[in-house]
């Protein structure tokens, strides 16, 4: 039976910019553990940043290098029975790491309005889900998430799902 995972990101503050891309969240696998297979995002903007007029998106990529972490947080189990999750995730990834480098490959891509509620993805069926492989460090065992807001006074909110089997 495949053991379910969530993490939720909220920048406590606004973007810094509006004109590149800000690091959200890093997922990486660990070698000898399963493969992680993300099914859901959520992106949206929260906080006092909905009086403002804007949107953004959210993008899941794979990088030509592979990003780097200095700070994790444990994943919640959705089963309180299940192992330990095989992800290494971090939130703000400027603060905690850094996104990858070089050729940028695109593998999840959220739009959402600012006053028009969340933007989602969700893979239909389970063979339709990003796989992140269970290698670890290398570009098929790493994904990072990375937004982009019209206006710095914008927060930006997210929800990554996602199984191991």
């Amino acid at each position: 039976m495949p053991m379910s995972y969530d993490v939720s990101f909220v920048i406590g503050a606004t973007q810094t910019t509006a004109v590149r891309l800000q690091g959200q969240m890093l997922a990486t696998t660990t070698a000898g553990k399963p493969s992680a297979y993300i099914t859901a995002v959520w992106a949206g903007c929260g906080g006092s940043g909905m009086t403002t007029a804007g949107g953004g998106y959210i993008v899941g990529s794979n990088w030509q290098t592979v990003g780097t972490t200095t700070t994790t947080v444990t994943p919640n189990k959705k089963n309180q029975y299940s192992a330990a999750s095989a992800v290494g995730s971090v939130t703000n990834v400027n603060g905690n790491g850094a996104i990858g480098t070089g050729t940028q490959t695109a593998r999840i891509y959220v739009n959402y309005a600012q006053t028009g509620g969340p933007g989602f993805w969700m893979a239909a069926n389970p063979d339709m889900a990003c796989m992140v492989q269970n290698n670890g460090g290398t570009t098929a065992g790493y994904l990072d998430f990375s937004g982009q807001t019209a206006s710095v006074t914008e927060n930006l909110e997210g929800n990554w799902e996602w199984v191991e089997q």
